[in-house]
């Protein structure tokens, strides 16, 4: 709970002294425990506004231990552990069971993305989501080759290749045929995109 574990460096007479860690003064109390504790100089808050398991209240002796009484007393104030605010320290881990929920749902999110990628994708070998496709009017969960082809607009208009459409529609039509056979012709869906001019760059510079 914050107890000093290595010695700091005494800086006057009383109990101040620097922490090793920042190298600004602190008060180093006593605790019940037989130990002792840096704590903020000056500081008290109300305990509530602190970490069950940091809350340092000072007692008749001058002694100090951690406030016991949960949820805390409204008027309780307590002082603040040094470890808490020290810019050279980790700060510890306030709150366990919250890391913990934290790191379930980190969990379970990624389990549920791989999920979710692994669903589209196998949606995707299969040629769509099931349940949405059909052929001639009637749902099927038959295999449908889904191509689709993207260049520049221009390139489906060349004088040279006035049909260049229809011809890439068939050549792609034949090629999937030629691996898969002739009894997907029939369901194969060719797409063509176009992209405008502009709408492309390599290397960082439109082309």
């Amino acid at each position: 709970m914050g107890v000093v574990e290595e010695g700091p460096v005494r800086i006057s007479a009383g109990q101040v002294f620097t922490c090793p860690c920042c190298g600004l003064p602190q008060d180093r109390v006593p605790t019940l425990e037989q130990d002792w504790v840096l704590l903020e100089p000056g500081v008290d808050v109300l305990a509530h506004l602190v970490p069950a398991e940091h809350r340092w209240i000072v007692l008749s002796d001058g002694r100090v231990t951690v406030y016991g009484v949960c949820p805390p007393d409204a008027q309780q104030r307590c002082r603040v552990e040094h470890r808490l605010a020290c810019a050279g320290q980790e700060l510890p881990d306030l709150w366990p069971w919250l890391t913990a929920m934290r790191e379930e749902n980190a969990r379970r999110s990624e389990r549920e993305a791989n999920t979710w990628a692994e669903g589209r994708a196998a949606a995707a070998g299969r040629g769509g989501v099931a349940g949405r496709r059909g052929i001639g009017g009637v749902p099927t969960e038959n295999d449908t080759p889904l191509v689709t082809l993207s260049m520049r607009e221009a390139a489906y208009h060349l004088p040279e290749a006035p049909d260049a459409p229809a011809q890439l529609v068939a050549a792609t039509t034949d090629a999937l045929v030629d691996v898969l056979g002739e009894d997907i012709r029939r369901q194969v869906i060719v797409t063509l995109v176009g992209v405008p001019d502009g709408r492309t760059g390599v290397a960082g510079t439109p082309a």
